[in-house]
């Protein structure tokens, strides 16, 4: 039922797909666009799709520090990459704010639903649940975010878990002790048998 709900959830537009399927809250929009090189790949963008080299040439921006806030853009949702050529996600800024508006509308009789408007707003965790039960199904959705068979560095979940709730930390230490992320040296990746 929990599930279900959680799916009904999602497809209602109510931000909680996993992150590459849910628009980020306007203010993690808001916190992408502080950044100066991000700002200025998103800028170049918007006049189109451009290869890797273009983009960070036109604009302006050093090859490290360009890559690093380019993934860090698709991993929020903002840019794709197709065919070697990266696209600005138009429709991203709508999505953001019609979810966001969703959420503050939306019907609460169902049980399941009541669930998801008290440990969600805005496409973010409001707060870590205490009940076990209510915490599997958090973990659970949030666990969606890591793919099977992809290794992820201690950075890249901590960024993942960020676009969650502000205590990543909790996150990342309540998946690992929950069994849906298993650890060694920095590494992390998703364990597919359910926990």
């Amino acid at each position: 039922m929990i599930k279900d709900t959680v799916n009904y959830v999602h497809h209602r537009g109510l931000g909680m797909g996993t992150l590459a399927e849910r628009a980020p809250a306007p203010e993690e929009i808001v916190g992408l666009m502080a950044d100066s090189t991000r700002r200025r790949l998103v800028a170049v963008l918007v006049a189109g799709p451009q290869g890797q080299d273009q983009l960070l040439e036109s604009a302006g921006v050093p090859v490290r520090a360009g890559l690093e806030q380019l993934s860090r853009l698709e991993r929020a949702g903002l840019v794709v990459e197709n065919a070697g050529r990266y696209h600005l996600v138009e429709d991203i800024f709508e999505r953001s704010v019609r979810d966001a508006a969703v959420i503050r509308i939306a019907s609460g009789s169902d049980a399941d639903m009541q669930l998801a408007r008290r440990y969600f707003f805005r496409n973010r965790l409001v707060q870590i649940p205490s009940e076990p039960w209510a915490l599997r199904v958090v973990l659970d959705l949030i666990a969606q975010d890591f793919q099977p068979g992809d290794i992820y560095d201690e950075r890249e979940v901590n960024t993942t878990l960020y676009g969650w709730h502000g205590d990543w930390a909790t996150l990342r230490r309540l998946l690992v002790d929950q069994g849906y992320l298993a650890r060694d040296h920095g590494r992390y990746w998703r364990v597919t048998s359910q926990p």
